[in-house]
């Protein structure tokens, strides 16, 4: 959902403050234990407009992906990426600036709201670099979903393992993956 120009700005305002007061609510609660009234409360906004806005706390964390997401396609390179590889690195460095809230969505069992998001950006962004990889039409929504299966696994793994590697470790795990790496060599460099 993106924040069209003609959005008023007082509602902007609120969802933005609705969701900074959610996320900051999270990283001390779980998801069932926050309240709507503790959510309107914290961002300093009535109940009415919470529901102005929103019908569930969920629909907070929608809000703020499609922002996340929003920003990620804003900032694409013109003419896109040479490569996957390209493409890969760039994604892993946006998530990875934005590993708190990624943080958030996976200790609290949402990962399927990123899930979502990220299957739609790689079908509205990533098109022309997927037919630039095959001459056959037919392999572009495989290699779309592809890509977004290792890019969420690959995401999610590394939340739930702390977070603490680099995004080139994470484009190198992906880049070993897309190759065969691990197949070919059963992952060590002494393999037959």
């Amino acid at each position: 959902m993106n924040e069209k120009k003609y959005e008023n700005p007082a509602a902007i305002r609120s969802k933005r403050a609705l969701a900074l007061a959610f996320a900051e609510l999270l990283e001390k609660k779980s998801l069932p234990a926050i309240t709507i009234s503790e959510i309107t409360e914290k961002a300093g906004v009535s109940r009415q407009t919470f529901y102005t806005n929103f019908s569930q706390k969920e629909d907070i964390l929608t809000y703020s992906l499609d922002r996340l997401f929003s920003m990620y396609a804003d900032q694409l390179p013109e003419g896109l990426f040479q490569t996957p590889l390209e493409a890969l690195a760039d994604y892993f460095t946006y998530w990875h600036d934005h590993s708190q809230f990624l943080t958030l969505l996976f200790r609290n069992s949402l990962g399927y709201l990123f899930l979502m998001a990220n299957n739609a950006c790689f079908e509205n962004e990533f098109q022309t670099l997927a037919a630039s990889l095959s001459e056959c039409a037919e392999d572009v929504p495989f290699i779309l979903s592809g890509l977004s299966g290792i890019t969420f696994s690959i995401l999610r793994t590394w939340i739930l393992n702390g977070a603490s590697l680099p995004a080139e470790a994470l484009l190198s795990t992906a880049q070993k993956l897309l190759t065969g790496y691990f197949f070919k060599t059963g992952g060590s460099d002494n393999a037959v």
